[in-house]
């Protein structure tokens, strides 16, 4: 959380709309954290104008959303090699957690 109290977690749109964008292209994704595991979402990110169609899409993919639930641990993955490009997602949570 921050200073605030405010939760923290990843910015869903910040996701989906890559991800969705990554996987039409051909490539695989892979959804890593710190820690592997679970990923918050800022609770923020899934109201109003903010909950896009490709958030909405996510949100409902079983794939997609079991990654997130089963984030894998970054350090599982092996640089370089293992990857083509990282992408970071924004959010508080992002910005508390690569501090």
């Amino acid at each position: 959380a921050l200073s605030n109290g405010h939760a923290t977690g990843l910015w869903l749109e910040e996701l989906a709309t890559p991800y969705y964008a990554f996987a039409a292209a051909g490539f695989e994704c892979v959804i890593a954290s710190i820690k592997g595991g679970a990923v918050p979402i800022d609770q923020g990110s899934v109201t109003g104008g903010f909950f896009t169609e490709d958030c909405k899409k996510f949100m409902h993919d079983p794939v997609a959303i079991g990654m997130l639930g089963h984030s894998v641990a970054l350090s599982t993955l092996s640089f370089p090699g293992c990857c083509d490009a990282v992408y970071l997602t924004g959010g508080h949570g992002c910005c508390e957690d690569f501090v």
